[in-house]
């Protein structure tokens, strides 16, 4: 069975009732490559939730400085140590050395450690016999930027992104187009739809079995803590102070999402045999 790493904005998705069987299956960590000199704001408080895949983390910031010494980033000086993150490469500005999300080293040493386990059982289940075995490959869900296809394409493993977003053309558009949240919602057969459309851009030599990580980042639109703000401002928001959403036609968004998201980890602990 594959495995899932989820990751979303802290306090709000965790929040709601129908994801209080994940305690213990959420890490929550703060992205202090946020902190990085001109991106502004404080660190990004985040929640992964994961079938057991997160590994004890550290911050990759690296910084050039003077006499020989690199300076800390904002979180490691005013903590003494780096918190523990994720770094990805979705970036402001600099793409490449600004990462939010889940990120390439991280998820690298996860897909290696996946593959070689696939490996391994496929090895012990075949007992010696000679057969043709489909190729091993990684489906991320609600992406438009292929976050881990290069660290996946190092490890000889194929990569699909899904997502509903088209902006920008080139690399920010998904392998698959997607409503992924749509889909959640509204599907009979939603993670098993998800993988056909997945296949069929794959091509030949790959089939579900093959399958050995699903990622997913659910837009955070409706989860984010900066409601708050925003209430307080009068600015449009989608949910109460409480994480409920709110009546009427302003809360749909939230709805959606909660009734997205309730389905969604729902099937990918059926897919990836997590008990809830």
């Amino acid at each position: 069975m594959p495995g899932f790493l989820c990751e979303n904005p802290a306090g709000g998705l965790a929040s709601r009732p129908f994801m209080a069987w994940a305690s213990q299956y959420r890490k929550s960590v703060h992205l202090c490559r946020t902190r990085y000199p001109g991106t502004g704001g404080p660190p990004k408080p985040s929640d992964i939730t994961s079938s057991g895949l997160v590994p004890e983390l550290k911050c990759g910031v690296k910084l050039k400085g003077g006499g020989g010494r690199s300076p800390q980033c904002d979180t490691a000086a005013m903590h003494g140590v780096h918190l523990e993150t994720l770094g990805g490469r979705k970036s402001r500005p600099a793409w490449e050395l600004t990462n939010l999300g889940v990120g390439e080293p991280v998820m690298e040493g996860v897909m290696a450690r996946l593959r070689d386990e696939k490996r391994r059982r496929r090895r012990c289940r075949g007992g010696g016999e000679r057969r043709r075995l489909s190729k091993l490959w990684v489906l991320e869900l609600y992406c438009a930027m292929g976050a881990n296809k290069p660290a996946a394409a190092r490890l000889g493993l194929g990569h699909v992104a899904v997502g509903g977003c088209v902006e920008g053309g080139g690399k920010f558009t998904p392998d698959v187009n997607a409503d992924v949240a749509l889909v959640f919602k509204e599907h009979h057969d939603p993670l098993n739809f998800l993988v056909s459309l997945a296949l069929s851009h794959l091509g030949s030599g790959y089939d579900a079995d093959g399958l050995i990580l699903i990622t997913a980042a659910p837009r955070c639109t409706t989860y984010s803590s900066m409601r708050r703000t925003n209430d307080a401002r009068g600015a449009h928001t989608y949910r109460l102070a409480n994480g409920n959403p709110k009546p009427g036609r302003i809360g749909l968004p939230a709805r959606v999402d909660d009734a997205a998201n309730q389905r969604m980890f729902y099937f990918l602990c059926r897919h990836c045999g997590v008990i809830p």
